[in-house]
């Protein structure tokens, strides 16, 4: 991901347009352009991350973690990095607060989750043209109503602004309604995935501070 943000010589390559993840993620963003588009969305991402220095909102939601994990005992660390992630990348990404740590069965919630694994299937990830000879269309619709919740907070975010990454995005008039929404989703994706491996891998400096 680093190396198709910063490095104009990676190319990318063709992929599958059955895959659901490109009906979820776009093509229109900095991840999946090449050449002028490319150029001009990589300046504009560097310049919108560099400009958010969210810190007390990670410290708040670790604070807020610690005192859900409580004295210890036995944890689902998985479960506790995915609600932390999704709290800390949906408020400093796109300055929106889903409450997973504090509601982890709340709508917006259970839905991603729904939508990452139901596009995540492994047959239909290693046989895209699955998709066309059995189509998934529940599944479809699934990933077209998240998109368009997406959107919706999106439209919020214009209205109230914050120190996030897609308000400053918004500062940005070379970019269409299509690339802020399809970076916007990339964006909040990759960040969360991204966090979630990280503290995965930080799990036994966090279990055994001793």
């Amino acid at each position: 991901g680093k190396q198709l943000l910063e490095n104009p010589a990676v190319r990318k390559q063709p992929q599958s347009q059955d895959m659901l993840l490109w009906r979820l993620i776009g093509q229109n963003n900095v991840f999946m352009s090449d050449g002028e588009m490319w150029r001009r969305q990589s300046r504009i991402m560097h310049d919108a991350l560099r400009q958010t220095t969210p810190i007390g909102i990670f410290t708040d939601l670790a604070r807020t973690t610690m005192g859900l994990i409580g004295q210890g005992g036995r944890v689902r660390w998985s479960d506790v990095t995915n609600r932390y992630t999704l709290d800390a990348v949906g408020t400093t990404v796109i300055g929106y607060d889903f409450e997973a740590l504090a509601r982890p069965n709340g709508s917006f919630v259970r839905r991603y989750h729904d939508v990452m694994h139901a596009i995540a299937s492994p047959a239909y990830v290693v046989f895209p043209v699955l998709e066309r000879w059995l189509p998934r269309h529940r599944v479809r619709k699934m990933v077209d109503d998240f998109v368009d919740d997406f959107v919706k907070i999106l439209h919020e975010k214009r209205r109230s602004p914050g120190n996030d990454v897609i308000t400053y995005m918004f500062q940005e008039p070379e970019m269409t309604e299509v690339e802020y929404r399809d970076n916007s989703i990339v964006t909040f994706i990759g960040g969360h995935v991204r966090t979630c491996l990280y503290l995965a891998l930080s799990a036994p400096c966090v279990a055994y501070p001793y």
